[in-house]
């Protein structure tokens, strides 16, 4: 009694295999920014939403900057991550951040002063002041919690269309 295997298409097979493997840089950093771009709008919005915003600077300031270095996206658990998005705040206050009494911060040296960075007034929304009794919001945890799905979703999505665009999906 003898066996025979048809394998029409096997090699199709391969190369769809292959082609799922070796995603493009440019579809891994569409992905990771269509994830980032979800993560910053639910930050603004939790700001808001928490009653944090008093002039409008910090959730006006945050921005998302792509950051890419070498390396094979495929290695990431035997490695630094090459390819990821920053969300920060961006600039020095314009205004006085009125409700904390953050509008000048003095250097250790000199009676010199400067103004307060929104990123020093996102930290201390952050994760507080005690000395200051500024208690700790947590408002980026927050929002990173709430945007975690929705931000997935929007990665598959731009992994989808790159399978469909490879007949794939």
């Amino acid at each position: 009694i003898g066996m025979a295997m048809y394998t029409d298409g096997f090699n199709e097979l391969l190369i769809d295999m292959q082609t799922l493997m070796e995603i493009p840089d440019d579809v891994v950093d569409e992905m990771v920014e269509a994830g980032g771009t979800i993560i910053l709008e639910e930050q603004k919005r939790t700001l808001t939403e928490m009653g944090l915003v008093d002039t409008g600077q910090l959730r006006d300031s945050l921005v998302l900057r792509k950051k890419i270095k070498g390396g094979d996206w495929t290695q990431l658990g035997k490695g630094p991550h090459p390819r990821y998005v920053l969300i920060h705040p961006d600039s020095t206050a314009r205004k006085k951040h009125t409700r904390y009494r953050l509008s000048r911060r003095a250097y250790k040296r000199g009676k010199r002063t400067r103004p307060i960075q929104n990123n020093e007034v996102g930290f201390i929304l952050e994760f507080g002041a005690p000395g200051r009794g500024i208690a700790a919001t947590q408002w980026m945890r927050k929002a990173n919690a709430q945007a975690e799905d929705a931000a997935c979703a929007a990665a598959q999505a731009v992994y989808d269309n790159y399978l469909r665009s490879k007949n794939l999906l």
